[in-house]
């Protein structure tokens, strides 16, 4: 019996728009000889060994960017998204998960993130690089099949991301 991701028509579409295009992407905009950053929104929780779908899907797109060799590849791992003024379409589940974690984040601001903040924090990421936000103690190195990138996960995107005098 195969697993069906309802919201994107079933697993092989999910897979061909959540990592088949954004590596096919990836592939097409690097060029050779030319120090480029990849900056990539992924999900806490990403694992390529996960029983989870969704996070599999994430830590194979992030296993398979990182084999790309940017010259920096810096990987968002974001909390739950949370889209100011909410969304057009209502989701069952989305909503049950933001009731959930709108209740946790009273005792810890690491479990959601606002969209444009996570926004501004992959705008300064991309500008900044690996090294400037090593500096600034924003992420950390992971190894990923043997490839370096940059991980950030929903406390430091937090703090990279509400401080508008970085832009």
């Amino acid at each position: 019996m195969r697993m069906r991701i309802w919201w994107f028509g079933g697993m092989d579409k999910f897979v061909r728009i959540d990592r088949e295009f954004v590596l096919e992407a990836s592939r097409w905009a690097k060029v050779e000889g030319k120090e480029q950053t990849l900056v990539y929104c992924s999900s806490s929780g990403s694992s390529s060994s996960s029983l989870i779908p969704y996070s599999k899907s994430k830590g194979l797109t992030e296993e398979g960017l990182a084999s790309l060799s940017y010259h920096d590849t810096l990987i968002f791992r974001p909390g739950m998204l949370v889209v100011p003024g909410g969304r057009a379409e209502h989701r069952l589940v989305e909503s049950l998960a933001a009731k959930v974690t709108g209740f946790l984040s009273l005792f810890s601001s690491s479990i959601e993130i606002k969209t444009p903040i996570l926004g501004n924090a992959m705008i300064f990421a991309a500008l900044s690089g690996r090294a400037e936000l090593a500096k600034q103690g924003l992420g950390r190195e992971e190894v990923l099949k043997g490839h370096k990138v940059w991980t950030l996960g929903n406390a430091d995107a937090l703090k990279a991301g509400e401080r508008e005098e970085r832009l």
